[in-house]
């Protein structure tokens, strides 16, 4: 059976600033694109490099075990990237190298987060966006969509088909307590997943156990639903 794994990556950078509020916000993300340019890293391998050309490259490793199985993936994209009020967005991939073991395809969402740096230390906290199909919302009710990249790589390793652009669906139905979540995809091949999982909403607070999703704020702006993770991500130290 085929088996596709879904990445969140976020290596992205904000650089927090005291200033009066009158100031504006084009001259923090100024200074952040200055701060961005570089190559970093974090303990577990990853590297990511940005380019003053809007640009970037990364290097994603991952390793997981199940019993005598063990999924590998190493995989490099290319991309663009920009920063509009702190929020560095990663997105437009595609991938320029893919190596997976036990794995037949890859599904990377784009990856947004907001984060501060400290003696070249990035620190990440990671958002996760979606739109909605219809008229902009301020309640989590109805179908979100999440943008994202598909990746197949073939049976005998000699080839790569994609990466293809397409959307996850999250379906939230009020004064339930299980939501769909819809994986699909039609190039370069249909896929698609059905699933059906547990979910606490405390507004403005959702937990999705399935995901180890926790104490993710939720909030709602131009039509968009952000979730807000309270967790920071591994610190990037820039080495170049």
């Amino acid at each position: 059976m085929n088996k596709f794994i879904i990445l969140i990556i976020s290596a992205i950078i904000v650089i927090t600033i005291s200033c009066d509020s009158d100031s504006p916000v084009s001259s923090y993300d100024e200074q952040l694109k200055r701060e961005i340019i570089g190559k970093w890293t974090d303990s577990e391998g990853y590297t990511v490099e940005f380019y003053e050309n809007g640009f970037f490259r990364d290097t994603i490793f991952t390793s997981m075990n199940h019993g005598t199985i063990i999924d590998t993936m190493l995989v490099v994209r290319f991309g663009k990237y920009s920063i509009t009020n702190s929020i560095l967005l990663q997105t437009d991939f595609t991938f320029e190298y893919v190596y997976l073991v036990h794995l037949s395809g890859i599904a990377i969402p784009k990856s947004e987060s907001i984060i501060s740096i400290n003696n070249n230390h990035l620190q990440r906290k990671r958002i996760k966006s979606f739109s909605n199909s219809k008229i902009p919302m301020q309640e989590i009710w109805g179908t979100w969509l999440e943008d994202v990249y598909f990746c197949q790589y073939s049976t005998d390793s000699s080839f790569i088909n994609g990466p293809s652009y397409g959307k996850d669906s999250y379906t939230f139905v009020k004064d339930s307590t299980i939501f769909q979540r819809i994986v699909n995809y039609e190039y370069p091949v249909s896929y698609i997943d059905t699933g059906w999982y547990d979910y606490t909403y405390n507004k403005p607070y959702l937990d999705i156990p399935a995901f180890s999703y926790y104490n993710m704020k939720v909030e709602f702006e131009s039509g968009k639903m952000s979730w807000y993770f309270d967790f920071e991500l591994k610190d990037l130290i820039k080495i170049q």
